[in-house]
Parts: structure tokens; C-alpha cells; sequence
């Protein structure tokens, strides 16, 4: 199983650094330098990251600029909260 792993990460790598990915990264909205030859895998998942990170604050900036819930206003703290900052 780890090796089928690794050979769709490798291709993934070879694809995203010989441009052939280049539709698809279009399409998502990324960074094009991701799918060229100083690209690949990690690159193309860090810009993922930072989209989702930007998609987030946008959110944030839209409902008010409170990440708090509705616990907060109660002054209590939720146990099961998970913070992703």
C-alpha cells in the first residue's frame, strides 16, 4: 500500500513540475508558479494551505471579524472547540 502511495505522489510530482497539471491549478485558483519546474507536491500544497487560510480570514471579515462561537458570549468555553490557528 505505501508503495502505490509514494508511485501517485510521484507522479503527481512529475506532473505538477512539467506543467501538465496547469489547467488544474488554474482551475482551483492557485499560485501557477506551483505546477512549474520549482513546483511540485509541496508547493502545490502549501498554496492550498494559504488559499484556505485567505478563504478563512475572508469568512472571518464577512460574519464580523469574530472567530469566537455563540459560547463566547455566554463567557464559557467550549471543551470540544478545536482552535485551527
Amino acid at each position: 500500500m505505501l508503495i502505490v502511495l509514494l508511485q501517485a505522489v510521484g507522479s503527481l510530482n512529475h506532473s505538477l513540475q512539467s506543467g501538465q497539471q496547469g489547467p488544474l491549478i488554474a482551475q482551483l485558483g492557485l499560485d501557477p508558479a506551483v505546477g512549474g519546474p520549482l513546483g511540485g507536491v509541496e508547493a502545490f500544497l502549501a498554496a492550498i494551505r494559504q488559499q484556505a487560510g485567505r478563504k478563512k480570514a475572508q469568512q472571518q471579515q464577512a460574519s464580523g471579524g469574530s472567530s469566537e462561537g455563540p459560547s463566547s458570549a455566554s463567557g464559557g468555553d467550549d471543551p470540544d472547540r478545536m482552535d485551527t490557528n
